[in-house]
């Protein structure tokens, strides 16, 4: 008999243990942070064994994906639930508050940012595309610089925050808010400049190395 209990009831037996493992991976990286991960305890704290993890999530990579993935996803709609009714021009403002509040509740990726090295971190927001798309989003500005720097600017505060959310809301209203703003109507303006001089055949042109036709 195995010395596991057979939590595994229900139809979708793969959803289920997937969800359990998740789970309890979570909570491990919440209280001991990402690089004391370890495969055997969450196999353990699961009521499972390691091949069992192995068979329904797949290693330490794959687990920290699946957590990161189920947890920027609760992130993503409490910033999406605060720009909903936010004013156009408050909504970038409104987002980098939003986003700092989210993250620090989030038990995971708080631990996560605060236990990572500058180095492992830094590389791992260089390679997400995710990031900058996101704040393109909850902005609603379409300037890939802009959104960068936005992000940028959520992780330093993130990193050294300020001695109250007063200080740190006035901050933002006052250096951040007026510099997205410029950049905004400077990048409209030249959008459109750049729009009523292009010719009917140049904004035809297709780039082919674009092309993923093999």
């Amino acid at each position: 008999m195995s010395p596991y209990a057979d939590w595994l009831h229900g139809s979708d037996r793969h959803t289920i243990a997937a969800d359990r493992i998740v789970s309890v991976a979570a909570k491990q990286i919440a209280r001991h942070g990402l690089d004391r991960l370890n495969l055997d305890a969450v196999a353990r704290e699961a009521g499972c064994s390691r091949a069992t993890v192995y068979r329904h999530v797949g290693g330490k990579t794959a687990i920290v994906d699946a957590v990161l993935a189920r947890n920027i996803a609760k992130v993503t709609a409490d910033i999406q639930r605060a720009v909903q009714s936010a004013d156009a021009r408050r909504r970038a403002v409104v987002a980098i508050t939003a986003s700092l509040t989210a993250i620090r509740h989030d038990p995971v990726i708080s631990t996560m940012i605060a236990t990572m090295s500058p180095t492992s971190l830094g590389s791992y927001l260089n390679a997400s595309s995710e990031i900058p798309r996101s704040a393109s989003a909850f902005t609603g500005l379409a300037d890939e610089t802009a959104a960068q720097w936005i992000s940028r600017v959520v992780m330093a505060l993130l990193f050294w925050p300020t001695s109250d959310a007063a200080q740190e809301s006035e901050m933002i209203e006052r250096f951040v808010y007026p510099v997205l703003k410029d950049a905004t109507a400077s990048r409209v303006s030249a959008s459109a400049t750049s729009e009523s001089t292009i010719s009917p055949a140049r904004t035809a042109t297709f780039d082919s190395s674009e092309d993923d036709s093999p």
